[in-house]
């Protein structure tokens, strides 16, 4: 499978996951618009209960996506393709999962606003939890990160029209913090002290999010390890496998594929690992000390960064921009590793006997 052939099944996947999510969407706003309303804000918030409202905005919506779905007069090569590829990749389909996660745990509660009007409904609650503990508008977050990786993917006119105007989503959420201040009083207020308008607060992280975040660094190495795959020679030189190596899968041979696919195998057990320490999936065998094992390799590597920093700096060593981004990488996936195992310790120490106690609490 060449280039052309991943990126067109990664861009189709794509698609089909964005019309799912506008699917969800449009018939949560439908089963909205038949529940009764409750506070308001804005001059125009009727308009979120007409029919007509939502025609004119889908005729408009997907219109203005068909005329500019034409590509930028742009062209780039195969090293920047790639990095596109995953690049976009990153932030798309996390970004429309997120979308997904916030209208999956609002339930009831979702229903549409614009930078004009917002509504609630009579019996709104405040939901705190899932996505919203981590930002107060997950689903905007989402389509922020959709819109940067919609530009990477596709390079179109409409991507970059919906780029452009993904700052705009600001003037939405202020109008529904208004109603939402309006209507929960003293508890927004403790709410909003606590959790971030849209970027997450990565210090502040409860333990089982850094495990969790732990697990996606790991998934996502995998995932890039599957791609190469694919895509084939120029990928893993782009992850600086050496020449050799890409000389060797040039040849058509197949142990180049196999032994990065028990990379991407290995990869994909640190992040089964972390998600069993965050408690999503059962147990794994000596479950604390194979983390503690993970988050050392990973560190370890990523350690390798300032050791290729003092070569470059003392003897004008070949500077590998490359190399010492994926050093980096390893080093944040570590530290994070290491973060998570900490805060979640006297929950992970039970899994192995031979890890000592670092509090006499429970």
């Amino acid at each position: 499978m060449n280039l052309e052939s991943f990126e067109s099944i990664i861009k189709s996947l794509g698609g089909v996951l964005a019309y799912c999510v506008l699917v969800v969407i449009f018939y949560s706003i439908w089963r909205g618009t038949q529940r009764q309303p409750g506070r308001t804000s804005g001059r125009t918030y009727m308009w979120l209960r007409s029919p007509w409202f939502y025609l004119f905005a889908s005729l408009l919506f997907f219109g203005i996506s068909a005329w500019g779905w034409k590509p930028l007069p742009q062209t780039f090569s195969t090293t920047a393709r790639i990095w596109m590829l995953v690049l976009g990749s990153l932030f798309y389909f996390p970004g429309l999962w997120f979308v997904l996660w916030g209208r999956l745990t609002l339930g009831r509660n979702y229903f549409v606003s614009t930078s004009m009007g917002a509504q609630l409904f009579k019996d709104h609650q405040l939901v705190t939890r899932g996505p919203f503990a981590i930002v107060r508008h997950p689903m905007y977050f989402g389509l922020f990160l959709a819109a940067l990786g919609s530009l990477l993917l596709y390079h179109t006119w409409t991507s970059l029209l919906f780029a452009a105007f993904a700052p705009t989503i600001v003037l939405r959420a202020r109008r529904e913090e208004l109603v939402l201040a309006a209507q929960f009083g003293e508890e927004w207020k403790k709410y909003c002290a606590r959790v971030p308008l849209f970027f997450p607060r990565l210090l502040n992280l409860k333990g089982k999010t850094l495990i969790i975040l732990a697990a996606a660094g790991s998934f996502t190495v995998a995932l890039v390890h599957l791609a190469a795959i694919f895509i084939g020679p120029e990928a893993y030189r782009l992850l600086g496998a050496g020449e050799d190596f890409t000389a060797w899968a040039e040849t058509g041979s197949i142990i180049p594929a196999l032994i990065t696919f028990g990379l991407v195998f290995l990869f994909a057990i640190f992040g089964c690992y972390a998600l069993s320490g965050a408690g999503i999936i059962r147990k794994l065998p000596l479950l604390t000390l194979g983390l503690l094992g993970i988050a050392a390799l990973y560190t370890l590597r990523g350690l390798a960064l300032f050791i290729e920093l003092g070569m470059v700096l003392a003897t004008k060593f070949p500077f590998n921009a490359l190399s010492l981004f994926y050093s980096a990488v390893s080093l944040a996936i570590g530290v994070i590793y290491f973060a998570g195992i900490k805060a979640n310790w006297n929950k992970l120490r039970s899994a192995n006997r031979l890890v000592p106690r670092i509090s006499s609490d429970e």
